[in-house]
């Protein structure tokens, strides 16, 4: 994939991130398809924290810590309720837990809100 630069962030592997995570979670009828739809969300989730920072640090913006990242990224119009972020930022420690099967169904309930904000957010930034 060719790079693709906002605010000076490369952002083409949260964009592949991204897509990977679509195809992945129209299919989740097994404990594996699950599995691997669960670990996709945590990598875009992570790099859509991380673009966010970054672009705000172009933008001259030091923020530090996931919430006031989000706060500052709905309020430069990149996201539009970073309460929606909280709750996938909730979600995303819950896979992280020793024992993150027993959260799947939990997890998996917030992917279509999930997808719908990301992509939101890729729409944002890439208007500019």
């Amino acid at each position: 994939m060719d790079r693709v630069y906002v605010e000076g962030v490369d952002i083409a592997s949260l964009i592949k991130a991204f897509n990977q995570f679509e195809k992945f979670r129209v299919n989740l009828d097994t404990e594996q398809a699950k599995a691997g739809t669960i670990l996709a969300f945590g990598c875009v989730f992570e790099l859509c924290w991380k673009t966010m920072q970054r672009i705000l640090y172009h933008k001259g913006l030091t923020e530090y810590g996931l919430k006031p990242i989000f706060r500052a990224a709905a309020l430069g119009g990149m996201i539009h309720d970073p309460k929606c972020w909280f709750e996938f930022l909730e979600k995303r420690m819950l896979v992280l837990q020793v024992y993150p099967e027993v959260f799947t169904d939990d997890v998996i309930k917030i992917f279509p809100e999930f997808s719908k904000e990301v992509a939101s957010f890729l729409q944002n930034i890439m208007k500019d």
